[in-house]
């Protein structure tokens, strides 16, 4: 394709940042280039264009858009050797393509996340007496506070949902498997300490609450008999007078926390 003039490349850029800045606003999760490809795909369907309207731009236009788009928002790029990094400029590949790669995405190649989200795990199953708890969610780099629900399930691993993950920029966060480690605390109790947990991504669509919370809460090597007897009561739909949990996102050299209480619960990162 032959290269259009400089004026038409940045008129599409422009529409593409408008297309791309909506879709984030409604909550859409982009995993890799894929994602972002269909997004400007649909966006030019809708508006009466050809679907190759924004192919004239390149994997780091795209690359450059999400993350200007994203920081906008109060998301900074997560920086350390453990979550992969990788500079503005596209390293050049062994097939002597142009790849971009941020965190745990191979951006030129969509279908390998696709492909893991199709990958055997059971998705969360309640008992009848699962009752949901409410959670608010705060980011101290925002003046936004929301309100989202979680509950006990059946299986071993917990579940966060994509429009948790996307709302409060956590997608980035992700490991190559789909999961994200936070480690919490009872705020009840003085002494308490702290666990971890492992949550796995998974769709809206297969997760009845925003966060499903399964019976091995300390699945990354935490001792189990640190659970509470309030946090017991609570796994079997019980509300207890007082049930607080602290929540950190952990990372290499990170500092970012977040926190989930249950009866004046927040979530900061």
């Amino acid at each position: 394709m032959p290269t259009p003039p400089q004026k038409v490349l940045d008129s599409r850029k422009n529409m593409a940042e408008d297309a791309l800045r909506r879709a984030l606003e409604k909550g859409t999760t982009f995993q890799d280039l894929y994602d972002i490809r269909r997004c400007l795909q649909d966006s030019a369907q809708e508006s009466g264009l050809p679907n190759e309207f924004f192919e004239v731009l390149q994997d780091k236009d795209y690359a450059n858009l999400y993350i200007k788009l994203t920081s906008r928002r109060g998301f900074t790029p997560p920086t350390g050797p453990s979550l992969g990094t990788g500079a503005i400029t596209p390293p050049r590949s062994a097939s002597g393509l142009d790849q971009f790669e941020l965190p745990h995405a191979s951006l030129s190649k969509g279908e390998e996340f696709h492909k893991r989200d199709k990958e055997g795990f059971i998705p969360p199953t309640y008992d009848e007496s699962a009752n949901p708890y409410n959670v608010k969610v705060h980011h101290p780099s925002r003046d936004h506070i929301e309100m989202v629900t979680a509950s006990r399930c059946k299986e071993e691993e917990s579940f966060i949902s994509d429009k948790v993950l996307a709302r409060n920029n956590l997608s980035l966060h992700l490991d190559r498997d789909n999961t994200i480690k936070l480690t919490w605390k009872e705020l009840s109790e003085t002494s308490a300490k702290t666990r971890r947990t492992k949550f796995r991504r998974i769709s809206d669509k297969d997760i009845r609450n925003d966060i499903a919370i399964g019976q091995n809460l300390d699945n990354c090597g935490d001792d189990e008999s640190s659970i509470s007897d309030s946090m017991q009561q609570l796994a079997l739909g019980v509300s207890p007078s007082f049930c607080s949990t602290e929540w950190k996102l952990m990372r290499a050299k990170s500092t970012t926390e977040d926190q989930l209480s249950r009866r004046r619960p927040c979530l900061q990162k």
